[in-house]
């Protein structure tokens, strides 16, 4: 074959395996090319599957053949597979010998690289062993007539994913050019081969991963929704109780029907942050330019109103924008002010501050405050679901706010970490990589 046509098959080849489609549809384009370019009646590729290295594509083989010789595993009278002293299962056949390396270059039919090739099977048989050809072969090849035949290793990794095979009725149809052409195909083919099938595996574990996401979604909008009535009817009714017949309830009994209240109440709240990390998880960002300063000074003066017997100093910086889901990212700030403020309560001048700083590796945003602060040895628990690093009695919660902070900041690109000293205070610092901006 002259060279031109050899580049040519060669760019043809990498185009077809570059192209966006699937593995099998990229391999049978190789085919038709490999066909169409060399004249050769019939070429296969085997690949890796399971224990063994059927036929992945072909074309010019009969059927019959290919059910015949699908298979290499060798198998005991109980048709199971026979594996090696190295748990390896044994392979048949000289497709075996080329896949386990089992080729010897001190031979005229075996390459430097790992190849097997033959212009006259019929001869390569006479004049051969089955030790000098490495291992039983079954001959299937030549008894039907393939005098010339090249098997080829597909490599990825220093590692044989699978096979190219060439067959012809005709002798003489190899030359040691067209050979070595194949060899650097091969691992072309090897290379691309294996990056496609990862992103296939890449594809399938998304779409597993997307299934089980909605899957989890739907039983928190299910448990959320078969919990809230019992939860409301636990309330209401100890709250008739507590009301109703308060003077047949001594100190202690409003004490218990107290407690019943409080218990269905926080577990109404635990619900609803469940649900809320839920639709965190799933929910589709929609990137549009987001007033973080606008938002903290809104969500600041939310939780004042709703605690107005408090005083708090807030201060804010100006002007500090990203691009994100302000859906999202409010939820996310909400819960970083909201934690601020519970942990500054036993503090007589409580302070907070939101705001920003600059380092070698970008912009961080913050929020500080004064309050109670945690013990840095246990930073790693902070953000996940139902970790506490403080009594419930002494400051009540969810459990669920900061892994929904992290989640969203997560599915924004960013990153989440705090820093704390005990009873010095605490900061959240977060990313967000997709920032538009800063008014100084």
């Amino acid at each position: 074959m002259e060279e031109t046509r050899l580049r040519e098959l060669a760019v043809r080849t990498l185009e077809a395996l570059n192209a966006p489609t699937e593995t099998s549809d990229a391999i049978r384009d190789i085919l038709v090319l490999v066909r169409q370019f060399t004249g050769i009646e019939a070429v296969g590729i085997r690949l890796h599957d399971g224990e063994d290295y059927p036929y992945y594509e072909y074309s010019g083989f009969a059927e019959s053949f290919i059910r015949a010789e699908s298979c290499l595993c060798a198998r005991d009278t109980q048709g199971h597979i026979v594996h090696d002293g190295s748990g390896y299962p044994v392979l048949e056949c000289m497709c075996g010998n080329v896949i386990r390396g089992r080729t010897d270059p001190s031979y005229p039919f075996f390459t430097d690289r790992g190849s097997f090739w033959s212009n006259c099977t019929t001869e390569l048989l006479a004049s051969t062993t089955e030790e000098e050809r490495q291992a039983r072969t079954r001959n299937r090849c030549n008894g039907v007539g393939y005098e010339s035949v090249a098997l080829v290793p597909l490599r990825a990794d220093g590692s044989t994913v699978g096979l190219l095979q060439l067959n012809d009725h005709r002798t003489g149809v190899f030359t040691p050019e067209l050979i070595e052409f194949c060899e650097r195909l091969g691992a072309s083919v090897g290379i691309a081969l294996e990056r496609k099938q990862a992103e296939v595996q890449l594809r399938s574990a998304h779409a597993e991963l997307e299934r089980r996401n909605e899957e989890l979604s739907a039983f928190a909008r299910s448990l959320s929704h078969d919990l809230r009535g019992p939860l409301r009817a636990i309330d209401g009714f100890s709250q008739i109780l507590q009301e109703d017949f308060a003077e047949q309830l001594d100190d202690r009994g409003q004490g218990y029907v107290m407690k019943v209240r409080d218990s269905a109440q926080q577990m109404q709240r635990l619900v609803d942050a469940m649900l809320q990390l839920s639709r965190v998880s799933q929910a589709p960002i929609a990137a549009e330019t987001v007033d973080l300063s606008a938002l903290a000074r809104e969500i600041d003066a939310e939780l004042r109103h709703a605690e107005s017997d408090r005083r708090v100093e807030f201060t804010c910086a100006d002007g500090l924008r990203v691009s994100g889901d302000t859906a999202l990212l409010r939820a996310a700030l909400r819960n970083l002010l909201d934690n601020a403020r519970k942990f500054t309560r036993k503090e007589p001048a409580a302070r907070i501050e939101f705001g920003a700083k600059d380092d070698e590796s970008g912009r961080a945003y913050f929020v500080r405050d004064n309050g109670a602060g945690f013990d840095m040895a246990r930073a790693g628990e902070l953000f996940g679901v139902f970790k506490r690093l403080h009594s419930g009695d002494d400051y009540p919660g969810t459990g669920i706010g900061l892994a929904t902070v992290k989640t969203t900041i997560q599915r924004h690109g960013g990153r989440v970490w705090a820093e704390a000293v005990p009873g010095l205070g605490a900061t959240f610092y977060f990313t967000v990589p997709a920032c538009v901006g800063h008014d100084d």
